[in-house]
């Protein structure tokens, strides 16, 4: 009689997230992951409450805390951008998890980062607010351009070429030549967006 594979609550939202990046959404079932860690769907149910709870464990281990390492050196503003950039990043480097992200993030992924984004704004005297409009803002741009850019890449278009017809609008089609050779990196030209946005906020 072969021995019971030991699984732990990490090896199981590692596997889940292996699958989810191989095939998606579609192919996350208890059984799949299960079976990637050696032993019967239901058995990961002595580790999680249910289904629900190992995508959130999942979005977790994709977005980490968003509390930024060396905030203490940076002032309110690179704060801000830098943590929203970051938020970027690790969404994109797992495109597929995108669609478990909206409904499943866990609240210490986003509280982390924006009580720190509060604390660093209010001692730096600005006002509620406006610091409710750099914080929803901030958070807004930086999950449109995560879940529009990660929707690109599962679907294999990094930057939204797949809108074709593009060529047939003269202006349109030098803007976008222009975006890429001004930011040929997504998560430059998100950064500079984040940069354009705080600055307007401070500037009414």
């Amino acid at each position: 009689m072969g021995r019971r594979a030991i699984v732990s609550r990490e090896s199981i939202i590692a596997a889940a997230l292996r699958l989810l990046d191989a095939e998606g959404l579609d192919g996350l079932s208890v059984e799949r992951i299960g079976a990637e860690v050696g032993v019967r769907g239901p058995s990961l149910y002595h580790h999680f409450a249910d289904k629900a709870e190992i995508l959130t464990a999942v979005a977790g281990l994709v977005l980490g805390d968003l509390r930024m390492t060396d905030a203490a050196d940076e002032d309110w503003r690179r704060l801000l951008v830098d943590t929203a950039v970051t938020f970027y990043r690790r969404v994109i480097e797992h495109p597929r998890a995108a669609a478990i992200l909206m409904e499943h993030v866990p609240a210490a992924s986003a509280v982390a980062g924006l009580g720190l984004a509060a604390r660093a704004l209010t001692e730096a005297g600005i006002d509620p607010v406006k610091q409710a409009l750099l914080l929803e803002g901030c958070e807004k741009l930086a999950w449109g351009w995560a879940l529009h850019r990660a929707s690109a890449a599962v679907g294999g278009d990094r930057r939204g070429e797949h809108l074709g017809g593009v060529n047939d609008w003269q202006e349109l089609a030098v803007v976008f030549g222009a975006r890429d050779l001004a930011w040929p990196d997504d998560a430059l030209m998100l950064e500079r967006s984040l940069e354009a946005f705080v600055d307007g906020v401070l500037a009414a």
